[in-house]
């Protein structure tokens, strides 16, 4: 039960979060960076807003409430490490430091509690600095270490760099072999007008965009993605891009094109639009070179 609840507590910290800077404390002056100064400004932001530690369980303040509960647990962990867990009988989600520091688990709703009660001003970075203190005294004993944060839906996308490159080196190093295989006459020159052959091309060769991802088009796929992405960026700008997101298909993808570099355009994904729309990838570059807003696909 606590396993599940810890599931459903994960899958909620980005709307929550999101909610909490965007709309409820868009305007309090918060900066919500994970540091120990961004802690300080926001319980002063919780201050201005309960009274008591009975406001925090009044209908209505449960999106908010959650919100700060996420934060607050998010910068902890930012210090210490560790991950969010749910006990048997809690009613609220613990964080839990990296187990080498021997650190109790802390329920961030109790440590709000306490700064509404307390109204000092400094409850939640008098926390961050003890887990901070835990950090450190652990690191002078065991230089080089670092404590170990689980990844949650609040962590930015990690830079998968050194995979892009070793993927844009082995399409550009083969391409050469993709256009004997699959290129038949055409002129692949990167430039908007052979868009409808990497079109043709795949539908001489599968039936659907899920087929696209058999094993057996794998080699298809990449470099007509390659291909697009190239002529992409080499006429519209942008940069190529791959980042590890939790629960997304993790394809490189080019970013900052068009004349205000807001759109983009996640080559694989576009050619799904291919095999099912006549002159999607035309239409597609049409708008990537127009468009004032970002567009993925």
């Amino acid at each position: 039960m606590s396993a599940d609840r810890t599931t459903a507590w994960q899958h909620r910290l980005y709307f929550v979060l999101l909610g909490l800077t965007d709309v409820d404390l868009r305007d309090a002056g918060v900066r919500f960076d994970y540091t120990r100064g961004s802690l300080g400004d926001l319980e002063g932001a919780v201050l201005d807003r309960f009274a008591s530690t009975g406001d925090l369980a009044r209908p209505g303040r449960r999106d908010l409430v959650d919100g700060l509960v996420a934060y607050v647990g998010e910068t902890l962990m930012r210090a210490a490490g560790g991950r969010w867990t749910w006990a048997d009988d809690a009613d609220t989600p613990l964080v839990s430091a990296d187990p080498e520091l021997g650190l109790a688990p802390v329920a961030p709703r109790s440590l709000l509690e306490d700064a509404v009660g307390a109204r000092t001003g400094d409850r939640l970075v008098r926390a961050l600095d003890r887990w901070a203190r835990a950090v450190a005294d652990h690191q002078a004993r065991t230089p080089g270490w670092r404590p170990d944060k689980e990844r949650t839906m609040a962590d930015p996308p990690e830079s998968r760099e050194d995979e892009l490159r070793d993927w844009l080196d082995l399409q550009a190093g083969s391409f050469d072999e993709w256009v004997a295989s699959f290129g038949g006459d055409t002129t692949w020159d990167f430039t908007p007008g052979t868009l409808p052959a990497v079109q043709a091309v795949l539908r001489a060769a599968v039936s659907s965009a899920a087929g696209l991802h058999g094993p057996e088009h794998l080699r298809l796929r990449d470099g007509a993605a390659w291909y697009v992405g190239e002529t992409f960026r080499r006429n519209l700008g942008g940069a190529w891009v791959k980042t590890g997101a939790a629960g997304t298909q993790n394809f490189p993808r080019v970013e900052g094109l068009g004349p205000h570099g807001t759109s983009r355009v996640t080559p694989v994904i576009a050619l799904e639009g291919a095999l099912e729309e006549d002159g999607y990838l035309s239409e597609r570059f049409r708008k990537a070179g127009t468009s004032l807003r970002g567009r993925n696909g």
